[in-house]
């Protein structure tokens, strides 16, 4: 039976890819911050090749350049992770697979925390984590970071279980800040509507 559910979570994300492909260009709209994101993906990849220096750089805010840890705090995580994929196919094909592995890490993410409280309906909570406005908007509009939820929902996990398991969610919590700005906040939030979809399905009982 679990073998047919992430079958059916694996035909959703295959069916994003394919509605979301475009030829020559990779998923999402031209936007603002789809232009940064290639830009910060192509950056790491200079980093890793040792072109650029990992702490700063004169390529952006001429002639001043940019303190990349003062300004944004170096969160270049998504982009370390997807570096491999683009290294090997390239910085179309390669971000777009990365879309395919961040959707199905939070759908992972979503099936660990349903178990983590008992629940049986655990591929609706994977792939709620995978199909839902937020996670498909903001990899329409080109922001990868705030659409892997992942980190958060390992946290929250991990944060809930045993002293192994526990430090585990100590590094993902850790990640989830180093991942952008905001994002240490977001097992706590995940926290929030987890409890909120609970108190509805209790009180239609």
């Amino acid at each position: 039976m679990s073998r047919r559910w992430w079958g059916l979570v694996a035909l959703v994300i295959g069916g994003i890819l394919v509605r979301g492909v475009q030829p020559g260009a990779v998923i999402g709209s031209p936007t603002v911050d789809g232009y940064g994101t290639q830009w910060f993906y192509w950056f790491a990849g200079e980093v890793a090749a040792g072109r650029q220096a990992l702490d700063r750089t004169d390529l952006l805010f001429h002639p001043w350049g940019k303190d990349l840890f003062a300004h944004t705090g170096n969160n270049l995580v998504d982009a370390w992770v997807a570096l491999p994929l683009r290294t090997l196919f390239g910085p179309v094909a390669g971000y777009d697979l990365w879309i395919a592995l961040l959707l199905a890490t939070n759908a992972v993410g979503g099936a660990l925390l349903a178990r983590r409280v008992g629940a049986t309906a655990w591929p609706v909570a994977a792939l709620a984590l995978v199909v839902n406005p937020y996670v498909l908007a903001e990899i329409d509009l080109g922001r990868p970071t705030q659409a892997w939820l992942f980190p958060g929902a390992l946290a929250l996990w991990g944060l809930t279980g045993s002293r192994r398991e526990a430090a585990i969610g100590g590094a993902a919590l850790a990640v989830c800040g180093w991942t952008y700005w905001y994002r240490s906040e977001e097992p706590s939030e995940l926290q929030s509507h987890s409890d909120l979809v609970c108190r509805l399905l209790l009180e239609k009982k």
